[in-house]
């Protein structure tokens, strides 16, 4: 599908009534942050086959997500999931480091 496509799928009735049912099942939190839903928040496709763009038939394929969240599951899906280990990694450092100026 084109972007065009999406914009005019995701317009329809039949998507913003599946967005607003994915958002009070997450009772409006951010599906990896636990925040509150902004204003301009993603209904985000798991499943990235843009084939299967139309198909809201398994909700378990869907997530909502704050646009920063959003971006950054982008950003690390063009990786090995191994990636994830290196940003624990430098994540503890950080925060032992924080935590070493506050004492």
């Amino acid at each position: 599908m084109t972007q065009k496509q999406k914009s005019a799928f995701r317009k329809t009735p039949e998507w913003r009534k599946f967005r607003e049912h994915i958002y009070e099942k997450f009772d409006g939190k951010d599906a990896i942050t636990g925040r509150k839903l902004c204003k301009r928040w993603h209904l985000h496709h798991l499943d990235l086959n843009a084939e299967h763009y139309e198909n809201i038939s398994d909700e378990e394929h869907f997530i909502p997500l704050n646009p920063k969240t959003h971006d950054m599951l982008h950003f690390l899906a063009r990786y090995d999931i191994s990636i994830l280990e290196k940003v624990e990694h430098y994540l503890k450092i950080m925060r032992a480091l924080e935590t070493k100026d506050t004492n």
